[in-house]
Formats: structure tokens, C-alpha cells, sequence
């Protein structure tokens, strides 16, 4: 039920935002500014059990969850779309080859005190579907450079389970299990855009420094 409920959420979510991120502009400064807002509202909820350390933890976590939204605007104003679509692409594939993968043949954990589910199996179909979708749909890319997309991409096996594996910590130090239930069969907005967190900056930064 839970693998239904987060492809039908998929299915009807996705296309909305991927319109409003070809659109640009204000259409996306808007759609960045409400998730920030509903995702510092789940942040904002997690219980408190840090004491004297509680501020400055939250003010990383906001300043984290802003640097990864904030870099999703500002790749597609200055980069285009078919940059964004490029680390969307390689962040999406990663995050669903790593799942079935993982499923399927998933027995040697890669970090059981942060999060029970990931495996070195899953890792190893995440690094699979990050290198081969985004050459598979190339002609979804625009003019985008094979140097380019495998520059993107590489970095992209390693942030990607590494922004899931932060929220997982984020979350274990709170005592919570998902960041919200906004979105069915995926939790929270948190939940959702933790690999984006560290794999859109990275494109832009790559981006900045090879234009």
C-alpha cells in the first residue's frame, strides 16, 4: 500500500511541478517559498529534547533547508531548465533504483544506527540508475554536454543517500520517524526533497564554475 499510495502521489504531484519549474520566474519563486514554509513547519514540530543546543541546531537546519531550496531557483534562473531537469532526473533515479535494489537484494546495512533500510546493495542501484537514466532520456536534456551530465551526476551517487542519511540522523537526534504526512506513501516535504538538499547546489556550483 505504501509502495501505491507514494507512485499514485507521484503521478499526480509531478507534472504540476515540473510545469511550474519549466515556467521560471515567479510561478517557482512561489512554489520554492511554500515548500520552504510548509518544510520549516515540519522542522519547527519536531520535539525539543536538545536543551541549551536546541537553537543553534535549529538554526542550521533552517539555513540547510534554505541554502537547498534557494539553489533550486537559482539553477533554473541563471542554468535553465534542462539543468534542473538533469539533477531532478539523477537525484529521482537514484533515490528509486536504490529503493528496489534494496528490496530485492538489500542484506549488507550501510549506516544501522542512522537508518535501518539503506544498504550497500541499494547504494550500488542508486549509482546504477544515477549514470544510466540521464543517458537514456538524453534527448530530454537539451544541448547539455556529456561532460556536463557526468559531471553532475558522479557527485550525485554520494550527495544523493548522503542528504537522506542527514534527514535520517536529523531525525533519529529528535526522536521522530517522518518529518509530517502532507504527502502520502512519502511523509513529509522534508522527507522528499532531503537528497535535493545537497544535489541541486552541487549542480549549481558546477554549473557556476564551468560557465
Amino acid at each position: 500500500m505504501n509502495l501505491l499510495l507514494r507512485v499514485l502521489s507521484a503521478v499526480i504531484l509531478l507534472p504540476g511541478v515540473l510545469w511550474v519549474i519549466y515556467l521560471g520566474g515567479w510561478p517557482l519563486g512561489l512554489l520554492v517559498g511554500v515548500v520552504g514554509v510548509l518544510c520549516f513547519h515540519e522542522y519547527r514540530a519536531f520535539p525539543s529534547p536538545l536543551g541549551g543546543e536546541e537553537s543553534g541546531v535549529r538554526f542550521l537546519g533552517y539555513l540547510y533547508i534554505s541554502i537547498g531550496l534557494a539553489s533550486l531557483f537559482f539553477l533554473r534562473q541563471l542554468a535553465g531548465f534542462d539543468w534542473v531537469l538533469l539533477v531532478l532526473m539523477a537525484t529521482w533515479c537514484n533515490d528509486t533504483f536504490a529503493y528496489f535494489a534494496g528490496r530485492a537484494f538489500g542484506k549488507h546495512k550501510m549506516a544501522p544506527k542512522i537508518s535501518e533500510k539503506k544498504t550497500w546493495e541499494g547504494f550500488a542501484g542508486g549509482a546504477f540508475g544515477t549514470l544510466l537514466m540521464p543517458f537514456v532520456l538524453r534527448s530530454f536534456l537539451g544541448d547539455i554536454s556529456t561532460a556536463d551530465v557526468l559531471w553532475v551526476c558522479i557527485p550525485c551517487i554520494f550527495l544523493a543517500p548522503a542528504g537522506d542519511l542527514i534527514e535520517s540522523k536529523v531525525k533519529r537526534l529528535y526522536g521522530v520517524k517522518d518529518s509530517g504526512n502532507l504527502l502520502p506513501g512519502h511523509g513529509g516535504f522534508l522527507d522528499r526533497i532531503d537528497a535535493l538538499l545537497l544535489t541541486v547546489p552541487w549542480a549549481l556550483v558546477y554549473f557556476m564554475i564551468a560557465r
